[in-house]
This record gives C-alpha cells, sequence and structure tokens, in this order.
C-alpha cells in the first residue's frame, strides 16, 4: 500500500505517542514502587526488603526467623533442652514472618506469614525447661501489619491503619483514659496511624501526617512531655516524625530529615548525654543525638543508631562487649563502633548483639547461656562471624 509523506508522519506520531504514554506509565509505576519503599521503611526491615530483621536478642536467648518461616531459638532453656541441634537451636514454630517480644513479657507473640497473629499461653521459662517448647496457639487477630510487646500487653497495627492493644492496661498505655490490672480483651485504641512502638508501660503512635503521640506511664519523661502522673489518653510528642523505636524506658525517634532524636532513662548513659547518670528518676525529654540517621535501636543497657554512611554508634554499657571492643566498659557520648553496618538486632536488657555487615552477619557480647555460639567463651568483645541454624 502507498503511504504519503503525511500519513507517514501521522502514522509516526501516533506510534511515539503511545510510546510516550507506555513510559509515563511505566515511570508513575516505578514511582509508585518507590513510594511504597520509603513507606515500608518505616518498619523494621533491612536490605531495602519488606521482610524484618530475622535475628532477635532476647534477654539470654536468640532467636531466628528464616526464611522458610521457621522460628528458632538459642540460649539458656533452648541450648540444653531435647531437641536442640548441634549449634544449639531448637526450632519453635514455622509459618512466621516476625515476632514480638520484649524483657518481662508474659507471652510470645507471632506475626505470621499470612499476616495473622498468635500468642503462647505463657512465655517461654527460665524455670521450666519445659516451656522451650510453647507454641503460640492462640489466635489474637487477622490483617495485621506490626506487632510490638511491652510488659505484659500487646500493641497491634493493622493494614487499615487501625491500632489494638491487648492485656495490661495498669498505667493508661492504651490511652483509654482509664487504667486496670486486668487482662483485656482485643480492643481498638486508635486509627489514622502508620507506625507503633512500646516501652515497658507505654504506647507510641507515629499518625499519618507524621506527629508522633504517646500515653502511659512517663518515668524518666520517657512520653516525651511532662506530665503530673500516668498519661491515661494519647498526647501529641512532637512534628516531623518519619521513624519511633521504644523499648523499656528509652525511646528513639528519626524526624524527617534524618535527624535523631532520644529521651527517656539515662541509668547507664545510654542517652549520651556525656554525663554520668545518676540512677535517679530526673526525665529526660527528646534531644538531638546524631544527623544523616538511617535507623535508631534503643535498649536498656546501650543504644546505638545507624547513619545513612553505614557506620553504627553507641553510647551507654560495654561491660559485656556488646559495643564489639574490650574497652571502654561505659561511654557517656555515642562513639561509632563498627562500618559498612546494614541493620542490626536490638531488644530491651539485652547484653549482646548481632548486626549485618558487609553481607555477614556478625556477633558481640555475652554469651555466659550460649545465645551467641555454643561453646564455653562467656564473652564476645570483638564482631565475630555468628551462626545461623
Amino acid at each position: 500500500m502507498n503511504m504519503g509523506r503525511k500519513s507517514i508522519l501521522n502514522f509516526g506520531g501516533i506510534v511515539w505517542l503511545v510510546i510516550f504514554t507506555m513510559s509515563s506509565v511505566v515511570f508513575q509505576s516505578c514511582k509508585k514502587d518507590n513510594d511504597d519503599i520509603d513507606d515500608v521503611d518505616l518498619d523494621q526491615v533491612w536490605g531495602g526488603s519488606a521482610r524484618p530483621f530475622p535475628i532477635y536478642t532476647i534477654d539470654d536467648a536468640t532467636y531466628i526467623v528464616k526464611e522458610d518461616g521457621t522460628l528458632w531459638a538459642r540460649g539458656r532453656i533452648f541450648s540444653t533442652a531435647p531437641g536442640a541441634n548441634a549449634a544449639g537451636y531448637m526450632q519453635l514454630e514455622s509459618n512466621v514472618k516476625k515476632i514480638a517480644n520484649a524483657h518481662n513479657a508474659d507471652r510470645l507473640y507471632v506475626l505470621r506469614k499470612d499476616n495473622s497473629v498468635w500468642r503462647s499461653p505463657v512465655l517461654p521459662s527460665d524455670e521450666v525447661p519445659a516451656f522451650a517448647n510453647q507454641k503460640a496457639t492462640e489466635k489474637v487477630t487477622d490483617n495485621v501489619k506490626d506487632v510490638v510487646e511491652g510488659q505484659y500487653f500487646a500493641a497491634i497495627l493493622k493494614f487499615d491503619g487501625t491500632v489494638w492493644a491487648i492485656g495490661d492496661n495498669a498505667d493508661g498505655q492504651f490511652g483509654l483514659g482509664t487504667k486496670s490490672d486486668d487482662d483485656l480483651p482485643l480492643t481498638q485504641i486508635a486509627s489514622g496511624v502508620k507506625q507503633i512502638a512500646v516501652g515497658f508501660n507505654s504506647i507510641y503512635l507515629l499518625k499519618n501526617d507524621n506527629t508522633l503521640w504517646s500515653a502511659g506511664g512517663n518515668l524518666y519523661g520517657k512520653l516525651g512531655y511532662p506530665t503530673t502522673g500516668d498519661q491515661l489518653t494519647f498526647a501529641k510528642v512532637m512534628d516531623n516524625v518519619k521513624i519511633v523505636r521504644a523499648n523499656g524506658n528509652n525511646v528513639m525517634v528519626i524526624k524527617q530529615d534524618r535527624s535523631a532524636w532520644s529521651f527517656g532513662s539515662n541509668a547507664n548513659g545510654t542517652q549520651g548525654l556525656g554525663v554520668s547518670p545518676t540512677g535517679s528518676n530526673d526525665p529526660i525529654y527528646p534531644h538531638q543525638i546524631g544527623d544523616d540517621v538511617k535507623e535508631v535501636f534503643p535498649m536498656g543497657y546501650t543504644c546505638f543508631f545507624l547513619k545513612e554512611n553505614g557506620t553504627l554508634w553507641a553510647s551507654g554499657m560495654n561491660n559485656y562487649g556488646q559495643m564489639g571492643m574490650a574497652s571502654p566498659d561505659r561511654s557517656l557520648v555515642f562513639i561509632q563502633i563498627a562500618e559498612n553496618v546494614t541493620y542490626m538486632s536490638a531488644h530491651n536488657y539485652n547484653r549482646h548483639i548481632v548486626i549485618l555487615q558487609n553481607g555477614k552477619y556478625r556477633m558481640t557480647g555475652r554469651n555466659a547461656f550460649k545465645e551467641l555460639q555454643q561453646s564455653a567463651k562467656q564473652n564476645f568483645t570483638t564482631f565475630t562471624d555468628f551462626e545461623m541454624p
């Protein structure tokens, strides 16, 4: 067929219009994916993946969630229990996405791959080895984005932005205007939330407008503002927040400009204030601790933050080598302890940590209960290769 020059030009214009349109669609799709990644960054993630960091260093044990969804544990009651493998690991669960557990918690909460949350009747006990094989058999709820646990209670964030709490509300941390020692059933406490964190007896809500809110006990000023007692309803802490993490009596925040802030207890020098901790209940309200920060990891003995350049910084106790060095025993300011770090484990009052460094899991700190390695070595004071199950 003979096509005129004008027809060819029109046809070519149509082709370019189609290509441009398709390119725009692809660009918007990629942009959406990138936006999704930014949203996912608000959760505890690693390596740019939506999968939570798979290692949990909790008290005298280390928990591992493998890619196949199996949950393993090594440490005080696990490494010596019947059924532990040669590396001292015992398999506890399957179909697991992440766990939520804290110091002095009474249950093990499990977020499964189908986004349902389950809990154990009781937490595995140091005194009762038979509990080492306790399963999360009680279903709590579905459609869960995240679950975090405090002392005798848990908070749950659903994909629709609602927040739910279950358990002990003794300090008013549910924000309902009341407090009770009774074990409360699952109750909705907030909406319009994109991230949650909890302390011993406090709950923190990062809302969709990037404001941070808190309720509960305010020992050490860990709610982020002055109160005359327990805060029974949620009150605003600050604006322009990107990430919030809490553990025990310590809270750390990253703002939208990537500045890091901290507040709460300074009992072990964890606030990086450069002064000796007094052990008093003096409140420490939000203060800036760093710039260009990617993640924060508050703990009872030591607090850490990870900068965008991959350097890891710490302040507080180093009595077990949890900073990856033999000395000093304590640092009252944040000091750099590692580089080329992607992420790390951090749970309240643990004396050992595991980091992802140069693509490898590395460990340091206490090993008195074989929580890091099936050996007689009591403490590691340098970062050493970590063995997975």
